[in-house]
């Protein structure tokens, strides 16, 4: 059985995790404001508190899906990085055999 792994998409399957997640944290500050308005002009209801709260926990939430998405992205690279490597390594060994075999073989 062969596998072939075509690193090149697997890098760019890591760009485009870590654009994602980028893009995520970028637009969540965006997603946030209406929340911080509402508590901010929500004076004296505990629903305010609440609120800010909520929001907090949610931002916190999706800064740490980001953050899990970009070592996912690192990984993705140290995954294609990897089998690069590998695959230059066995690729020197197999002319270090054929010429070693070609040594012993008096050619």
């Amino acid at each position: 059985m062969d596998v072939d792994i075509e690193t090149h998409q697997v890098r760019r399957g890591g760009n485009g995790t870590r654009s994602a997640a980028e893009k995520a944290v970028e637009d969540l500050g965006k997603s946030l404001d209406s929340s911080e308005k509402v508590a901010g002009n929500d004076h004296g209801w505990a629903s305010a508190g609440a609120l800010k709260r909520c929001a907090a926990a949610w931002e916190k939430h999706m800064v740490d899906l980001a953050e899990q998405m970009d070592s996912m992205a690192g990984n993705l690279h140290g995954a294609a990085n990897d089998y690069d490597a590998t695959d230059k390594q066995a690729r020197e060994a197999m002319r270090r055999l054929r010429h070693g075999l070609d040594d012993f073989g008096g050619k």
